[in-house]
């Protein structure tokens, strides 16, 4: 009788606490949605793009220049230029020509679809915009030609294949591309921007009948946001 007088008190212990857990677990559901709800619900209050509508960084791309970028918001609509270039010492080696310099000047227009700031109880944390693009960009390559090696030796690991041609000038060759696409921009604390752009574009060298590449890109960078600048 003992034996089976526990095994009761023990039965109806299990029982009670399935019982308890199955009338707490729809409050506790009820609880975490209720969490998650007031802390993700996005928050309509200062629109950061709005309150720093200026912003410097560097910026990464085919259509949007690569370099230093400088962004604007003027309502929904935006613009953004960048500016870059790179020089190398003409070097010998195994081209038959070498590009010492490149630049490059990237435009985009932007239209701003919408923006939030993501967190509710922290809207100063994370805010992010999704918007429209289309831009153009300006390359150009200078490059000295080469001509071959007469000592090149196969022998010789020193030995380069094609030198510089002293007796032919450097020549230019400029191109352009165009594209339009989808960005999306996160702002952390208000000021630390991350925009992320991809779509279709086109890049053309001058006097080619075919383009140098088409299809899809993508392209990003990392800007500072600031209201204004103030000299001190």
């Amino acid at each position: 009788h003992r034996i089976s007088f526990s095994a009761l008190l023990l039965y109806n212990k299990n029982v009670k606490g399935e019982i308890c857990m199955k009338r707490i677990f729809p409050f506790f559901i009820v609880f975490l949605m209720f969490f998650a709800s007031s802390l993700l619900y996005p928050d309509t209050g200062t629109n950061i793009y709005r309150a720093y509508p200026y912003a410097l960084g560097v910026f990464a791309g085919e259509v949007g220049g690569t370099g230093l970028s400088y962004q604007q918001w003027v309502g929904r609509f935006g613009y953004e230029a960048a500016f870059g270039g790179i020089y190398k010492p003409p070097q010998s080696g195994f081209e038959s020509s070498f590009k010492f310099l490149n630049y490059n000047i990237g435009i985009q227009l932007q239209y701003m679809l919408f923006s939030e700031n993501l967190l509710r109880k922290f809207p100063d944390w994370i805010s992010a915009s999704l918007y429209l693009f289309t831009g153009a960009v300006h390359n150009g390559s200078f490059i000295q030609p080469f001509k071959k090696n007469p000592d090149f030796s196969d022998t010789n690991p020193n030995s380069d294949l094609f030198i510089i041609d002293t007796s032919k000038s450097p020549f230019y060759t400029p191109g352009f591309g165009f594209g339009i696409g989808i960005g999306i921009e996160p702002v952390l604390f208000r000021h630390f921007s991350f925009p992320f752009e991809f779509g279709l574009d086109s890049i053309w060298q001058i006097g080619s009948v075919w383009p140098e590449k088409a299809g899809f890109f993508a392209q990003g960078g990392f800007r500072y946001r600031f209201n204004r600048i103030t000299a001190y």
